[in-house]
């Protein structure tokens, strides 16, 4: 399956950013580690921090 025919999925993902705390980011994804990753790239971005510096605590699928 190539990537024009995949269904994109929102999840929720809750993050633990070190010293600011929980975060909670809503992503549109084809799986649950795409997701993920992007929502790890987008709090590093969001608080000028090191990737490794965020937990993913819970990621699962939106109900809609």
């Amino acid at each position: 399956m190539n990537q024009k025919n995949k269904k994109m999925i929102w999840y929720e993902v809750d993050l633990d950013v070190f010293l600011f705390g929980k975060e909670t980011d809503y992503i549109q994804a084809c799986n649950q580690e795409e997701a993920e990753i992007i929502a790890l790239k987008r709090a590093s971005n969001k608080f000028k921090c090191s990737i490794n510096q965020i937990e993913v605590l819970c990621c699962k699928e939106k109900a809609i």
